[in-house]
C-alpha cells in the first residue's frame, strides 16, 4: 500500500506542478491598471491595422479578460501591442472603456528551461516525500484473549 501511495502522491505532485506552470506562464492573476494619462503613442495603437503580427486583434477569451482579473466592464475599444524576443515576448493590452478611461494589462512571457524541467521534478519529489511522511507505520496488534480462554 505504501508504494501505491507514494506513486499516487508523486503523480498528484507532478499534476499540480504542471498546473502551476501553465497558470503562471499565462498570467491569469495579473491585474489591470488604470492609467492616469493617455499618451499619443498608446492612442496610435488603436488605429493600427496593417501589422497583424505586432498588433493582433483582442481576444476576449484570453487570460486578461478572465474572471480572475479585474478587467474593465464597458470595453469601447481594445488594442494589443506585442514585442517578440527569441526567448519570449512582452504583451500589453490597452482598453478604452465607455467613460474614456485607459486601462493596461501587461505580461512578460520568458521561456525558462530550468523551470520547465525542475517544476515537474520538484512536484514528483515533494509528492513522494509527503506520501512517505504521512504514511503511518504498521502497529503490532496484540491478540485479545477471551475470558473463557483464560
Amino acid at each position: 500500500m505504501t508504494c501505491k501511495r507514494i506513486i499516487l502522491f508523486a503523480v498528484l505532485g507532478l499534476f499540480l506542478a504542471i498546473v502551476f506552470l501553465k497558470t503562471s506562464e499565462a498570467d491569469y492573476f495579473e491585474r489591470w491598471e488604470k492609467l492616469p494619462t493617455v499618451s499619443d503613442e498608446v492612442i496610435s495603437y488603436f488605429s493600427i491595422t496593417d501589422n497583424e503580427f505586432e498588433h493582433p486583434p483582442c481576444d476576449y477569451s484570453s487570460p486578461e479578460f478572465s474572471f480572475l482579473s479585474n478587467s474593465p466592464d464597458d470595453v469601447a475599444d481594445c488594442a494589443q501591442y506585442i514585442i517578440w524576443y527569441p526567448e519570449g515576448s512582452d504583451r500589453n493590452v490597452y482598453v478604452l472603456d465607455s467613460e474614456g478611461n485607459l486601462w493596461v494589462w501587461s505580461h512578460r512571457s520568458v521561456l525558462n528551461f530550468y523551470l520547465l524541467i525542475l517544476a515537474p521534478i520538484n512536484g514528483v519529489v515533494f509528492g513522494a516525500i509527503i506520501a512517505i511522511l504521512t504514511t503511518k507505520p504498521a502497529q503490532k496488534v496484540e491478540p485479545q484473549l477471551d475470558n473463557a480462554n483464560r
